[in-house]
């Protein structure tokens, strides 16, 4: 691959696709943009081209889910952000992603200046999480305040340990956190993404 050469969307729904491609061209200048239905198409075409970044939906027709490309993509050197593009926000929906190294997740419901400003702030590094409902149905041109994730900082790793199988101690040695920290943290965690326990959590994210 050579250097990276634009954004990458992958979406089952051709209109979508043709929207995207169509914002993206025309309020953020990049002309080199590929659409492709599926994640196996993405991961072929990944072989000759190295977008900046890719976005993606979660679902389907066919092999794979969205977290499957994620972690495709973040194995890759100099590997593209990754944001994701979905009308589905179930909290085990956004963990897995985050457990696969989403940088964003944005609603299919925000507006089109919001969808733009995640676009290109994802393209700078930024990380971008609109899926807090009470902002779906804003009717404001430029959400940018309203950036939401569902999940701290420290959070989102806690998480990432949890789906590695780490225990609590090990999570505490890790992070360098106090046991009670740690167990503060992984049940907040918990309650965020709708799950009573580690193996309800992990039988969830097992069947994506």
């Amino acid at each position: 691959m050579t250097g990276h050469e634009g954004i990458m969307i992958v979406d089952g729904h051709p209109s979508m696709c043709w929207a995207l491609t169509a914002l993206i061209s025309e309020h953020l200048g990049q002309h080199a943009v590929s659409a492709v239905p599926n994640v196996k198409q993405a991961v072929s075409d990944m072989a000759t081209t190295a977008p900046r970044v890719v976005i993606t939906e979660l679902w389907f027709d066919g092999p794979g889910h969205g977290s499957d490309l994620c972690r495709f993509v973040k194995g890759l050197p100099q590997c593209p952000h990754v944001m994701v593009f979905s009308a589905n926000t179930e909290a085990q929906e956004v963990a897995a992603m985050v457990a696969a190294g989403a940088d964003s997740f944005v609603h299919k419901s925000t507006p089109v200046a919001g969808v733009i400003d995640a676009i290109e702030r994802t393209i700078q590094g930024e990380r971008v999480w609109k899926v807090d409902e009470r902002y779906l149905n804003s009717q404001h041109s430029s959400p940018i305040s309203r950036s939401f994730s569902p999940f701290t900082a420290r959070e989102e790793e806690v998480l990432k340990l949890i789906l590695d199988r780490r225990t609590n101690a090990e999570i505490a040695e890790e992070l360098t956190l106090a046991r009670q920290t740690v167990k503060n943290h992984v049940s907040r965690v918990l309650q965020k993404t709708g799950v009573n326990s580690r193996q309800e959590l992990f039988s969830k994210s097992a069947a994506r």
